[in-house]
């Protein structure tokens, strides 16, 4: 069981920002890193301290509007997701699953809990990315003494989810930690400004062209430039540039389900800060008070949904590593503001249904652990029951196939897509775009697998480490 560290930040980084509007026609550059989320701005800063650098983001600045980077301003956030300029984009997968991205500079980073917790072992195993685990070590170090702080409190509900797994046998208590215990060549950019101008950006001699632009934004970039699938590509009458058949494929999302009640006693518990672990499922704890008669609704819980607003409690499982995945398409060929065509396949495999199954046998014996009495409401009669506000668990807990319906009745995300350009098929494992020179991709959109209980830690840990080794090659050389 785990407690996390919440991620503080300063605009001290703004003196850097500027509109592409003040952009000239045409600049050469070093090193141009496409996506200012995530592992693009550890990426570029890192870059920069050696070599001229572009960081291109197409979202805003989070201090604009200073109330995107509160946590308890994360349904907020979602709520006011447009097709313009928010800082949160919608949009719906093919499952028909509600699902979000950033647009703005820092990514979604900026946007959600700030869970952060490092990746657990099997991630660098599996990745097909060759790590050198000294610096995988004092990236980590770098990001944390740059942005992360300790939380300065446990509320009640999260003290008592703690209590709760630990009474269930979901052990043991690890107390506050960051650890995870258990031919071609690239030669430039075009992009536009808010006024539609257009821009050229090249790279020098040496440069390289690195795309951090998210799970759905780099293979998008790549497909629209040309690169992918051969017979895709030319259906759209899109150049082929370099024939790439993974390009857009193995996109896996981490399905949710979950479990909500509403407490007999008002509670003003904000956030996230507990989480249990095991081998193939992670459960979280999330509380606070929304407006569930508005489109909030269906990110918390599943049809039906309340009237009211409500002071909520959620215990959330999420399938740690499903094996279902699906595929990517451009929405247009020619428009990259427009949000990708996904399709995640959830519960696909069968055996990511079981998982989910599981994990929610596993919320049931935490709900009869004697912490989570006082959570119970009492009828005229005086019996003690949960006020749950959706779905409830079933009754008969071992029935798998009422589980599995339980499972994709409540389906969900936790927003951790990952996938698109994997390493060892659409990159090697120094991140190198495979068959085009001076080109790498740098994000979550090369993970085989979804870092530990939150991609986060990890995802900026990966933008600064692969700049180190970047600027380790060009000293070598």
């Amino acid at each position: 069981m785990f407690i996390f560290l919440h991620i503080n930040a300063d605009s001290s980084y703004l003196q850097f920002v500027y509109n592409a509007t003040e952009s000239p026609s045409e600049e050469v550059y070093d090193y141009i890193v496409v996506g200012g989320g995530t592992a693009g701005c550890p990426l570029a800063t890192t870059l920069s301290t050696n070599y001229s650098v572009l960081l291109l983001e197409r979202g805003g600045v989070a201090f604009n509007d200073p109330y995107v980077l509160l946590e308890e301003n994360v349904i907020v956030n979602l709520l006011q997701a447009d097709d313009i300029d928010s800082p949160t984009q919608a949009f719906t997968s093919e499952d028909g699953v509600l699902n979000a991205r950033g647009r703005v500079l820092g990514g979604s980073s900026m946007i959600n809990f700030g869970f952060y917790s490092r990746a657990d072992k099997d991630f660098y195993n599996e990745s097909g990315i060759e790590w050198n685990m000294s610096i995988v070590k004092s990236t980590y170090e770098w990001v944390e003494e740059a942005i992360v702080t300790k939380t300065d409190r446990i509320n009640s509900w999260q003290m008592s989810v703690k209590k709760a797994l630990l009474q269930s046998g979901i052990r043991p208590d690890n107390g506050l930690i960051v650890d995870h215990l258990q031919g071609l060549s690239a030669r430039g950019v075009v992009y536009r400004d808010t006024n539609g101008n257009t821009h050229v950006a090249r790279i020098s001699e040496k440069g390289e062209i690195i795309l951090s632009a998210g799970t759905l934004g780099s293979p998008q970039i790549l497909l629209m430039s040309g690169v992918g699938p051969r017979s895709y590509l030319s259906s759209l009458n899109i150049p082929i540039v370099y024939d790439q058949p993974f390009i857009g494929q193995f996109m896996t999302d981490n399905p949710r389900s979950l479990i909500t009640i509403t407490p007999p006693f008002p509670l003003d518990d904000i956030g996230n800060r507990v989480v249990g672990i095991t081998k193939m499922f992670y459960i979280e704890a999330v509380s606070g008070m929304a407006p569930f008669s508005s489109p909030v609704s269906p990110i918390l819980f599943p049809y039906p949904y309340p009237p009211l607003n409500l002071t909520v409690l959620t215990i959330l499982e999420k399938v740690s590593r499903p094996l279902s995945t699906g595929s990517l398409r451009l929405a247009s060929p020619t428009n990259a503001s427009l949000t990708p065509i996904v399709r995640f396949n959830y519960f696909n495999d069968t055996r990511d249904l079981s998982q989910c199954a599981n994990a929610m046998r596993a919320i049931g014996k935490m709900l009869r652990t004697p912490i989570m009495e006082q959570y119970k409401s009492m009828d005229q009669h005086g019996q003690r029951y949960f006020k749950f506000v959706g779905q409830a668990l079933p009754q008969n807990q071992f029935d798998d196939e009422a589980m599995g319906e339980f499972c994709h009745k409540t389906l969900s995300t936790v927003y951790h897509y990952h996938g698109g350009c994997l390493a060892q098929k659409v990159v090697d494992s120094h991140l190198k775009v495979i068959g085009i020179n001076a080109l790498r991709v740098v994000d979550s959109s090369t993970f085989v697998v979804s870092p530990g209980t939150n991609p986060q830690a990890t995802t900026m840990m990966f933008g600064r480490y692969i700049g180190v080794k970047i600027l380790e090659e060009r000293k070598a050389n």
